[in-house]
């Protein structure tokens, strides 16, 4: 079952354990993580969060949510953390 989860159970400063362990929780209930968003800080903060989680699950499912931000703006992040091998499927 796929689903939707926020990057750290809507937590506004989350880190890599916040994720990693919000991705735990919804293995462990058999929902198996759908997209992450960032609540409450830029898209700055949120690619090593990005990155930490697919370093910590690297064969997962990974779709994200830059929030407020544009195509424009968006796709070439998204392209340099598929460049430093950092798979999203967006």
């Amino acid at each position: 079952m796929s689903g939707y989860c926020t990057t750290a159970g809507n937590k506004s400063n989350p880190d890599a354990d916040d994720v990693r362990n919000t991705v735990l929780s919804r293995i462990s209930g058999d929902l198996s993580p759908g997209y992450s968003k960032n609540h409450d800080f830029g898209v700055d903060k949120f690619l090593p969060i990005i990155k930490a989680a697919r370093v910590g699950f690297p064969g997962l499912w990974l779709g994200v949510n830059f929030l407020a931000v544009s195509g424009k703006e968006a796709f070439p992040k998204l392209a340099r953390l598929q460049n430093e091998d950092c798979h999203v499927d967006a």
